[in-house]
């Protein structure tokens, strides 16, 4: 083989190295380094003190690199009376994302991360997977369990994806059958009951020298 076929062989190994190279580096792994977060975080949009700009304020001052928002999904407790839980209720409420306004949200944490840049804030929600009662109020012991068991949901990446989180409070969520018709037992006996009203008679009756309204 001549010189001149050695030196051309060289060239093409030599660039077939350096191509192998740059696809190795491109494949390669990004580099990871550890970040100081803080996890569990609530702003004014539910339950908390600073609004998502402080937060974002405060973080860059402590020296820490993310914040993981979990505001309150939906804060929503109900009792039902038996035997018509869906319509005799009780409901106490507390602010959350699913009042504040999902996207309105989601919108709200774009732009603070835009305006705190060194700060990575990833929104997220925490929710109620589920809660019971126990006792009466007759008793005076009613009580509610499992509003603090609850999970941090986090990562989804559309405001529609957290819509339709199954949780209680979350009516997106509910699917009806046919026993939810036993809940609209109040409005059916409620048109007999106007009927029966306005059909009653008036007539008076005369006992002697005293007369008085007698209604059927």
């Amino acid at each position: 083989m001549s010189g001149l076929a050695w030196v051309v062989m060289g060239a093409a190994v030599w660039g077939l190295a350096g191509q192998a190279q740059a696809i190795g580096a491109s494949e390669a792994e990004p580099e990871f380094r550890p970040l100081v977060a803080a996890f569990h975080v609530h702003s004014t949009v539910s339950t908390g003190t600073l609004s998502l700009d402080e937060l974002a304020e405060r973080a860059e001052r402590l020296g820490i690199d993310a914040v993981v928002l979990t505001d309150n999904f939906v804060l929503r407790y109900e009792y039902g009376l038996f035997p018509l839980r869906g319509s005799l209720r009780r409901t106490f409420s507390l602010p959350s994302v699913l009042d504040y306004g999902l996207e309105r949200y989601f919108a709200d944490v774009a732009a603070a991360q835009a305006r705190h840049p060194k700060v990575l804030l990833v929104p997220g929600v925490e929710v109620v997977p589920h809660y019971f009662w126990t006792g009466s109020l007759v008793d005076r012991n009613l009580t509610m369990h499992n509003s603090q068991k609850n999970m941090l949901v986090f990562g989804l990446s559309r405001p529609e994806d957290y819509a339709a989180l199954p949780v209680n409070g979350n009516q997106a969520s509910y699917h009806y059958g046919w026993n939810s018709l036993w809940n609209l037992a109040p409005a059916v006996l409620f048109i007999p009951a106007v009927w029966l009203w306005r059909r009653r008679t008036v007539r008076t009756v005369r006992v002697g020298v005293t007369a008085y309204r007698e209604t059927r």
